[in-house]
């Protein structure tokens, strides 16, 4: 069973960009705490998929939540 800890530092400054993150990555990105990002995924405003018992946020649901947010605020 691989978790998190067993990837490599080094492979992982070589892999593209993440198709998906943690919460506590997506809050990191959003500026907003990682309890904020489950209360969005709780709401149905952050989509999410579940992988076994771990959450992960797709990136392009980041960009997607930002874009509504700003077509909100225009």
């Amino acid at each position: 069973m691989h978790t998190s800890t067993d990837v490599d530092p080094e492979d992982a400054a070589r892999a593209p960009d993440p198709l998906l993150v943690t919460p506590r990555q997506a809050g990191i990105a959003l500026s907003i705490c990682r309890t904020k990002v489950y209360e969005l995924i709780r709401r149905g405003q952050l989509e999410s998929v579940q992988i076994g018992a771990s959450r992960r946020i797709p990136s392009a649901a980041l960009s997607d939540y930002v874009q509504r947010l700003r077509e909100a605020s225009s």
